[in-house]
């Protein structure tokens, strides 16, 4: 079982991709921009990232930036058991090589496409008869 988290995950959402894969649905510019207002009212480290944990299109903008995991996970690396909730995700295959591959794969496409990064230590291949640990 590869168990995995993403580093900073709210701190680190890349406003400029997080926009173009928004703007994939939503055409009304309108709409656009009151994103990128509330988005710009966060004050992160980093300029043009991160979003504020408590709010509530936050929940939503984590779940659109993250489907696009989902998708390559399932349909890229066609992984036929995988559960992701906000951050965290769990990959299950019965080769440990596999799940080695894909978390080097998984860690590439998180850095190139969505400009975000599994958080190390958290983020390991373990037995599934390990107890899973926060």
């Amino acid at each position: 079982m590869l168990k995995a988290d993403i580093r900073h995950y709210f701190d680190t959402v890349d406003h400029y991709v997080l926009l173009q894969i928004l703007r994939r649905r939503i055409r009304n510019e309108n709409v656009i921009s009151l994103i990128r207002l509330i988005l710009e009212n966060h004050k992160a480290c980093i300029k043009g990232n991160g979003m504020p944990v408590g709010n509530l299109t936050s929940q939503v903008f984590a779940n659109v930036y993250l489907n696009e995991l989902d998708n390559f996970v399932k349909h890229g690396l066609r992984a036929k058991y995988y559960i992701r909730y906000v951050d965290d995700f769990v990959v299950l295959h019965h080769d440990k090589s596999v799940l080695e591959i894909w978390k080097a794969e998984i860690s590439s496409f998180l850095r190139h496409e969505l400009r975000i990064e599994l958080r190390q230590e958290k983020s390991r291949i373990i037995p599934l008869s390990s107890r899973v640990e926060e």
